[in-house]
């Protein structure tokens, strides 16, 4: 008799998701605390960008904040989603050509109040 056994869900229980975490005390906690404060400005930050200039790609926000683009991008896709919800991806794609490739790029906006 052949048995399936159901592969886990390897995210489900990912214990840091919506924050930084930490094991232990003492310095882990202070390291988690910063790491959280550092999110939440930057978050901050990404909202006046696009509100003061408008839609544009996360890769052109971190350029305009002086930030890395792997520090922005993340940041994008926490304010997209629940329960936050405040930046939605506009439909428009930036076309950019790195190393001779072309990759498509989506283009974010501020969500309006009735959305």
């Amino acid at each position: 008799m052949n048995t399936v056994k159901e592969t886990p869900d390897l995210f489900a229980s990912v214990p840091y998701a919506d924050h930084a975490g930490y094991k232990r005390t003492g310095t882990s906690i202070d390291a988690a605390r910063q790491a959280n404060l550092w999110r939440e400005s930057v978050a901050e930050r990404v909202l006046c960008c696009l509100q003061r200039l408008g839609p544009m790609t996360a890769d052109e926000c971190a350029l305009r904040l002086g930030l890395d683009k792997l520090t922005v991008r993340p940041r994008f896709s926490e304010l997209r989603l629940p329960p936050l919800e405040l930046v939605s991806d506009s439909g428009e794609r930036r076309k950019i050509a790195i190393n001779g490739r072309v990759h498509s790029y989506i283009v974010w906006r501020l969500k309006t109040r009735t959305e």
